[in-house]
């Protein structure tokens, strides 16, 4: 009895830490088949994790950005390119003690994460399509390690299908 108690226990406070979930957001009367080119504008950090709020750390997502827009058949240039990708991370530390559920157990520390993208047509300037990604994990490395994979799910669904 006491050991299922235990487990119950265990996996109800789990969900909380495989809890990812994304969404994605267009402009339908864009013709993505036109943007073909592209350019990395901006890179940002909202969080004062040292694991994600580092400039290696910025340019290893803006990596694979580039490599998994250069997959989808996209060209990156410097001039005048079809869109500007902007991107932002934020990681924040929290404890499961915040849910009614788990106060009196004391609560376990989590990080929860968000990674947005936009993609901005040059002419107008119009963001056409943001993806956010949102994330969980035990420990910020976790989260910083999945990021880069979160960022090529969210690419996976470019351009979109109307």
């Amino acid at each position: 009895m006491r050991a299922l108690l235990l487990l119950s226990v265990i996996v109800m406070s789990s969900a909380v830490l495989v809890a990812d979930e994304h969404s994605i957001t267009f402009d339908e009367h864009t013709d993505f088949a036109k943007l073909r080119t592209f350019t990395i504008r901006n890179g940002k950090c909202d969080s004062t994790r040292p694991e994600l709020n580092n400039p290696l750390y910025l340019k290893k997502i803006a990596d694979t950005i580039r490599t998994a827009l250069t997959a989808r058949g996209m060209k990156e240039i410097a001039d005048r390119p079809d869109l500007f990708v902007d991107y932002r991370i934020s990681g924040t530390e929290l404890s499961t003690a915040d849910q009614p559920s788990q106060r009196l157990r004391g609560g376990d520390l989590y990080v929860e994460g968000t990674v947005t993208l936009d993609l901005v047509r040059r002419e107008p300037s119009l963001l056409v399509w943001e993806g956010i990604f949102h994330d969980t994990e035990d420990n910020g490395s976790k989260l910083a390690q999945k990021f880069p994979t979160d960022v090529k799910k969210l690419l996976s669904k470019y351009p979109p299908k109307k």
